[in-house]
């Protein structure tokens, strides 16, 4: 199990629009139903996403990580192309390698050797929208791009949740 956090280029506030969010959720989705990894928690706040998930042992933590920020990228330029072209001229990239940049390089992976570790992970992933700096809603089963609402027993439309105590 791993606890996962990718960052939007210069922290900037792209995952605000929640078509946008959910370009996140539906990539989510999709690596669960592929099998390659078992989401156990996530959220998407508006410049980084936070991700508590198990991969798949046929594939590489690296690989599957990768995967989902290329194509990530790949959906917010199509989306963006389509609704905001103004605003993707603040992805445009610099490296010779790509023409626009979305994600941070450094996404940081900590692998999580405990319950109690991933408990603390969980709750920390959960809390992020009531943090006192953006406070999107005054209780984490409140904020829709979570996986709160499944932890506390409410319905929620991300039906690839797997509990974490399934995988530690």
């Amino acid at each position: 199990m791993y606890f996962f956090t990718a960052t939007i280029n210069s922290w900037q506030y792209l995952l605000n629009n929640n078509d946008i969010k959910k370009i996140i959720t539906n990539s989510l989705a999709w690596l669960s139903k592929e099998n390659r990894a078992y989401i156990h928690g996530f959220v998407v706040m508006p410049n980084h996403i936070h991700l508590l998930w198990t991969i798949n042992n046929q594939y590489q933590v690296n690989e599957v990580e990768n995967t989902l920020l290329k194509f990530t990228g790949h959906q917010f330029k199509k989306y963006l192309v389509a609704q905001n072209n103004e605003l993707l001229r603040n992805y445009i990239s610099t490296q010779s390698d790509r023409t626009y940049h979305f994600w941070e390089r450094r996404a940081r992976t900590i692998e999580i050797k405990s319950k109690e570790i991933a408990i603390q992970k969980l709750n920390y992933i959960h809390n992020n929208p009531i943090k006192e700096k953006l406070k999107l809603v005054s209780l984490p089963e409140d904020y829709h791009f979570s996986s709160a609402k499944f932890y506390f027993g409410l319905n929620t439309e991300f039906d690839f949740i797997v509990h974490y105590n399934e995988f530690i």
